[in-house]
């Protein structure tokens, strides 16, 4: 950083052949002068100063009886005096410069990272909707507006940090890791069951529980309710209030489970022809370099770029690639019932481990394979045991209070 505050001022490396320049070097210093990188050689001293610094040392050189040769001029001052007659140069360097400001006004960047559960683009098509886009102005972005925002419409992210840095968006998320995460200031609602079945266990940490292990219970039915009922002496309602029910709930029943795949299906043959073509694109257009000779009927593409950037977070809007195309045909192909047996059981047991990850335990499944010509059927009812987490808003109403006569 020092260098570059130098070069922009501009300092001259200088010499002397004065064998004891102490003097000149402690008045310097008692004027604040700064001297740097001094070095001797042949009898001579050599060091650099500020060229401001310099212009302004002729009666501390009276004094030592000192003279200084320059030896080498350095720094943008000098550069732009040097060039200073070369009209179209100066011209293109203040309109490089005019580019680079404006440019810095703008996002062209955009990271994610901690994110695991939300994808890149989900959280990418987030912040569109919501105005902030590659090319959006820098002033339009409210770091903490947008880290409230996200935090309140994406229910696994429990902390995010919003950083502009240069022409970047940095998004910084931590997603919920699966602890629990006490919820305030909720809406007064009942935990309501999402299907019929029958209750195996239930914990109640807040609210009323209307069941208990062992009830029966039909879709819509309140089983933990909002509303909490206070009693006198008597056993007698006097008062109510209402809550954010929360209680962990386990409930036997059962799903349908159905999946169908063709026999019939199309598949490629690649032919090992390839075509490479140079793209171009700034601002988000896109444009081609040079001709692009093979034009195939079927092919696949894979395009390859990067972004260009002076500095780690300064980006430009303007990125270089190749966009590769793969040729190939395709030929129609017929699943064998070994085949497409083995393609149902894969896809039933990625969906089993999917209900699995969100907490359902499979108690029993009773699933079956039916094969014709055209196509191959799984479907069957699966046993399991699922939490109920469903809710509704509470149905508010008023207890009128007992008097008693003493």
């Amino acid at each position: 950083m020092i260098h570059i505050f130098r070069m922009l001022r501009g300092f001259v490396l200088v010499s002397t052949d004065n064998i004891a320049p102490e003097r000149f070097f402690n008045l310097c210093r008692a004027r604040n002068i700064v001297i740097w990188d001094i070095a001797q050689n042949d009898g001579r001293y050599y060091f650099c100063m500020l060229a401001k610094d310099f212009l302004n040392i002729k009666d501390i050189l009276k004094k030592c009886g000192m003279k200084l040769v320059i030896c080498r001029k350095n720094g943008l001052p000098f550069f732009v005096f040097r060039y200073r007659k070369h009209y179209s140069f100066v011209i293109g360097m203040l309109l490089a410069f005019t580019f680079l400001h404006i440019m810095s006004l703008f996002v062209w960047n955009i990271t994610i990272d901690g994110n695991l559960y939300y994808t890149d683009n989900v959280i990418i098509s987030y912040l569109q909707e919501n105005g902030i886009y590659t090319g959006c102005k820098m002033k339009d972005i409210g770091c903490d507006k947008l880290e409230q925002k996200i935090r309140k419409d994406f229910e696994e992210i429990t902390w995010v940090s919003v950083e502009k840095s240069g022409t970047r968006l940095l998004v910084h998320v931590k997603e919920n890791d699966g602890d629990k995460i006490t919820e305030t200031m909720q809406t007064p609602s009942d935990i309501i069951a999402s299907s019929d079945g029958v209750v195996e266990s239930i914990i109640t940490r807040c609210g009323t529980p209307l069941v208990k292990p062992g009830d029966t219970v039909k879709t819509g039915d309140v089983l933990v309710s909002g509303e909490i009922i206070l009693y006198n002496d008597a056993k007698e309602p006097v008062s109510n209030r209402y809550v954010y029910a929360d209680a962990d709930i386990m409930v036997k029943t059962s799903m349908q489970y159905e999946d169908t795949v063709q026999r019939n299906y199309m598949y490629k043959i690649y032919t090992g022809r390839k075509t490479e073509e140079r793209i171009f694109s700034i601002m988000g257009r896109q444009l081609s370099l040079g001709v692009n000779f093979h034009k195939f009927e079927k092919a696949d593409y894979v395009t390859e770029t990067n972004d260009l950037k002076l500095t780690e977070d300064f980006y430009l809007p303007v990125c270089i690639g190749i966009k590769t195309g793969f040729e190939y045909y395709t030929e129609e192909g017929f699943h064998t019932e070994e085949e497409i047996t083995q393609i149902l059981t894969d896809n039933y047991d990625i969906f089993l481990k999917k209900l699995q990850k969100e907490g359902i335990q499979i108690i029993e499944d009773s699933v079956k394979i039916d094969i014709t010509d055209v196509n191959a059927n799984m479907s069957g009812d699966i046993r399991i045991v699922m939490p109920f987490k469903e809710r509704k808003a509470c149905n508010v109403r008023t207890i009128n209070q007992h008097t008693s006569n003493a």
